[in-house]
């Protein structure tokens, strides 16, 4: 049955009772995700300890802002390029279609919750059996398990990455543990809907993870630096500074990455107070991190790299005399920039 408040019933109630409403809500809503919480059973508890959806999401728009301008200048410059950027086109249209279905169940999750919050003002109680109660909990979930699946594509994009640069599949074996560890992980925290235990677990192995992988990486470029200067070659100090910047791109993803992952862990066991609040704030901000650190990552390598092949084209570049690395494979050095992946994810 549809029906439309008047929006004069609202001044009927005082500011204080709407938000007891909003926790009440809030605190239903939980304690059927997570009955096993440690939550009191008081619905009245301070405000922070449940906030209303309203209050987590708001960083989810602005980064919303921040993805779509990096997205676009991320396709331009791909456009703009020879061939061979495939791979990169896939990744980013891919992230492309996690964050606008991430925005979608925002948006629904967030209708739903208004039509609850209408229920409980107009009848005085929440149907915790009601359609928009069963709809909220089924794009919770959705959105959890649709987080864990874009974090471990974005992630299998780090591990080709790796597998370019060291020509190797030995060296990808152990990272690709770690990400189906992770993986698996956040589908337990997900589907038996269990809240502290699990999501620390998963935001540890994504911290290991982050450092083992930038370890690989970032450690196979500086050693390729250290093999360039020893070349008896004029543009020597080209072909450092672009190691150099390679390197610079991915730690600093990896150290965004890693902070969002540190603060997500040390906050996972909050079930009430501020503490509870911020971890909120961060995952739903987390949600498009994870698609906004490696879209970063790659419009940096690419402008990088066409900066430095405006400098290369006027300088003569002289065949060197030795090979630059001792590995299975000649490897273009200029293949560095296109490593434009971190990981990410929030």
């Amino acid at each position: 049955m549809n029906y439309t408040v008047d929006s004069a019933s609202f001044h009927e109630y005082p500011q204080s009772l709407l938000l007891q409403l909003a926790e009440l809500c809030i605190f239903h809503l939980r304690r059927q995700r997570f009955p096993d919480s440690d939550s009191r059973q008081d619905p009245t508890f301070p405000l922070w300890s449940a906030p209303p959806l309203c209050y987590q999401r708001v960083p989810a728009s602005p980064a919303a802002g921040v993805y779509v301008p990096l997205f676009i200048s991320a396709i331009s410059h791909l456009s703009r390029r020879a061939a061979g950027q495939l791979p990169l086109f896939i990744v980013t249209w891919t992230m492309l279609a996690f964050g606008t279905a991430h925005a979608i169940i925002e948006v629904s999750r967030t209708t739903n919750f208004v039509h609850i919050f209408q229920q409980a003002i107009q009848n005085y109680y929440m149907d915790a059996t009601g359609s928009y109660v069963f709809a909220f909990n089924a794009l919770t979930e959705a959105e959890d398990i649709l987080f864990s699946i874009n974090n471990m594509l974005t992630d299998l994009f780090l591990l080709y990455r790796c597998y370019v640069i060291w020509g190797s599949v030995r060296v990808t074996i152990l990272p690709g543990l770690l990400i189906l560890s992770t993986f698996l992980t956040a589908l337990i925290q997900s589907l038996n809907h269990i809240q502290a235990s699990p999501l620390l677990a998963e935001m540890l192995l994504y911290e290991v993870r982050a450092v083992e992988s930038t370890h690989n990486v970032a450690g196979r470029i500086w050693w390729m630096k250290r093999e360039v200067s020893c070349l008896d070659a004029v543009p020597t100090n080209i072909f450092r500074k672009r190691y150099t910047k390679a390197i610079e791109i991915i730690v600093d993803s990896a150290a965004l990455y890693c902070l969002l992952s540190i603060v997500l862990a040390a906050t996972s066991s909050y079930t009430e107070g501020p503490g509870m609040l911020v971890h909120n704030i961060l995952y739903s901000a987390g949600t498009q991190a994870a698609n906004i650190i490696p879209t970063l990552a790659i419009v940096r390598g690419i402008r990088e790299r066409d900066e430095d092949s405006k400098s290369t084209n006027r300088t003569a570049t002289p065949s060197p005399k030795r090979a630059a690395m001792p590995s299975n494979r000649v490897f273009n050095v200029s293949e560095v920039m296109d490593i434009g992946k971190m990981q990410e994810s929030v």
